[in-house]
């Protein structure tokens, strides 16, 4: 299947980086990466969630008001505007989509760090055909740079765009009063818990969630309407089994020693403020999962600071412990991959379907 292809060719490339491949070496490998990653992601033809929405927007809007008329976002429509300029072409749409989530994944894994091709590994296993949420927290990844700086305007600058890409990205403006107090592991760890005990107490969260937005905010008309359907489980994801969540708890209960015994050995403020990054996007995620799982994709712009967070500790340790670790994350970012293409829209990940196939996805429903 092409999709263990790719993850395969760019967890040997991220090895070898890991391995010590020298300057020349590794621009190579990252840019065969991040090519092949695009042609995946660029010729695909009805393959992916959403996509023909999102086709059908970009091809059969004709006028200005068409685009931004919309439902969706301004910065959305603004770019399908743009580029409709440009080309009716969907397969040149996505090609630019997936050169500015590149560009993004290149310039922030440059930023933090110099282990680039395992941070490029986590963000496509994470967005393996991405949709507009993808973009919107490439965008903000891409910000983290800013909120270490203690740069508001730019990084205010940043929200505001992914925001317009994807209304959820404004979840992630507040931490930038918050994630530059360095917490104790104590208070860390209690913050961890207290969440997970109000996400297994999550009807009576939700309850509370839709009376202040409707009542508090007076959050009305699109945007009540998915808060709604993701507070409610309308919305795509499925709620997670008691096991899978028992399993994710011991998942987040290996990682946080990790990070939290590596900090014992770190007084680098990045990764304090990256520390508290991750454990905000924890904490969301803890607190919905259970009760409104799509709710809990709002953690999503947290989560680049976990592999920022692995790049720093490889900068750290010896080479025996630094290939064990890649392969551990390795197989992480394979089961976050796999979960996508085998999990509910397996029938649209699979078969994939090329631009230069003549496949196409309706005649296999109709088989």
């Amino acid at each position: 299947m092409i999709y263990y292809l790719v993850f395969l060719i760019i967890f040997v490339a991220g090895f070898l980086e890991v391995l010590g491949a020298n300057r020349q070496s590794k621009v190579f490998l990252t840019l065969l990466s991040l090519f092949i990653i695009g042609c995946l992601q660029s010729f695909r033809w009805e393959t992916g969630t959403d996509w023909f929405p999102f086709w059908d927007f970009f091809v059969n809007s004709k006028t200005f008001d068409d685009y931004f008329s919309s439902d969706f976002e301004f910065g959305y429509a603004f770019f399908n505007y743009i580029v409709g300029i440009l080309t009716r072409n969907y397969t040149f749409f996505l090609a630019i989509y997936s050169f500015i989530m590149m560009w993004l994944y290149r310039k922030a894994a440059i930023d933090n760090g110099s282990y680039l091709i395992i941070i490029i590994l986590f963000m496509f296993c994470g967005a393996v055909l991405p949709v507009r949420q993808a973009l919107s927290i490439a965008i903000v990844f891409y910000g983290y740079k800013y909120l270490i700086q203690r740069n508001f305007i730019p990084f205010l600058f940043v929200v505001l765009i992914a925001t317009s890409i994807h209304r959820s990205a404004i979840i992630f403006f507040p931490s930038y009063f918050i994630v530059n107090y360095k917490f104790s592991s104590k208070v860390l760890l209690l913050s961890y818990i207290l969440s997970v005990l109000i996400g297994l107490s999550g009807t009576m969260l939700t309850w509370m969630i839709n009376i202040f937005l409707t009542y508090g905010l007076g959050v009305e008309g699109v945007l009540a309407e998915k808060l709604g359907a993701y507070l409610s489980g309308r919305a795509a994801n499925e709620p997670i089994s008691f096991v899978q969540f028992i399993f994710s708890l011991l998942s987040n209960v290996i990682w946080i020693f990790l990070f939290l015994y590596f900090r014992i050995k770190n007084t680098n403020k990045r990764y304090d403020i990256l520390l508290n990054i991750y454990f905000m996007g924890l904490i969301i995620n803890r607190m919905f999962v259970l009760a409104a799982p799509d709710f809990a994709r709002l953690a999503l712009f947290y989560s680049g600071s976990f592999i920022l967070l692995i790049a720093l500790i490889l900068e750290r340790i010896k080479l025996s412990n630094r290939i064990i670790l890649y392969v551990i994350v390795s197989i992480y970012c394979f089961s976050q991959m796999k979960n996508q293409i085998h999990g509910k829209y397996e029938g649209l990940y699979n078969p994939y379907i090329s631009v230069f196939s003549e496949t196409k996805r309706k005649e296999l429903f109709l088989e």
